[in-house]
């Protein structure tokens, strides 16, 4: 029969499986993020030839002809805002729930410890921050904090280009991108307000 440390620690061994499934989520959300933001970048600088390439590639490989390269580019700008958009909210997602999981996975070991009387339970816990390499610490700043800002800047530039152009002649599709950049801007403010007040609850 299953005592209190047995379930306890089938729970604990859950519970760090799931943050391991929820780090590579993270992982592959960042990928896709980088990637659409290096073909957000090129396409704000080199809209036409950045279409043309596209419309060549439908043409020779799914043979779709699209004649219009001036609805090509509205189409691409509104699918990449709206795909930037997506995986950003699932990138802090996947860092958020990482910081929860962290937090709860060492109240678990503090409990594994006092019932089980060791102390091998640590390892997200004391020892985790007592010997967190500085490589490391680097590195989770670069993932909550660095990546969020350098977003916040690109797309804070987005918008002073799009507010350049709607200025000297309106346009929905600009419209819709400041629309989309400004709830993008907004999300990161936020983010980085959270992980700030995550950070600091988890201190103390």
């Amino acid at each position: 029969m299953a005592t209190g440390v047995d379930i306890l620690y089938d729970h604990y061994k859950v519970s760090n499986s799931m943050l391991q499934s929820n780090l590579k989520d993270r992982e592959k959300f960042f990928r896709s993020l980088f990637i659409f933001e290096v073909l957000n970048i090129i396409f704000l600088h080199q809209p036409l030839e950045f279409a043309k390439i596209i419309q060549n590639s439908l043409n020779l490989s799914q043979n779709i002809k699209i004649e219009s390269t001036s609805f090509l580019v509205t189409s691409l700008q509104i699918v990449i805002s709206v795909a930037i958009s997506y995986l950003l909210i699932r990138y802090f997602q996947s860092n958020i729930r990482a910081e929860r999981q962290y937090s709860y996975i060492s109240k678990l070991e503090n409990e594994l410890t006092a019932k089980a009387d060791t102390d091998m339970f640590c390892r997200e816990s004391t020892e985790y921050s007592r010997n967190y390499p500085f490589v490391l610490n680097i590195i989770d700043i670069f993932y909550k904090f660095i990546i969020p800002l350098i977003l916040l800047s690109l797309h804070l530039v987005k918008i002073c280009s799009f507010l350049e152009v709607i200025t000297q002649d309106f346009n929905i599709v600009s419209f819709i991108e400041i629309i989309i950049d400004t709830f993008l801007i907004i999300l990161v403010i936020a983010y980085v307000c959270l992980m700030k007040r995550y950070i600091s609850n988890s201190a103390h």
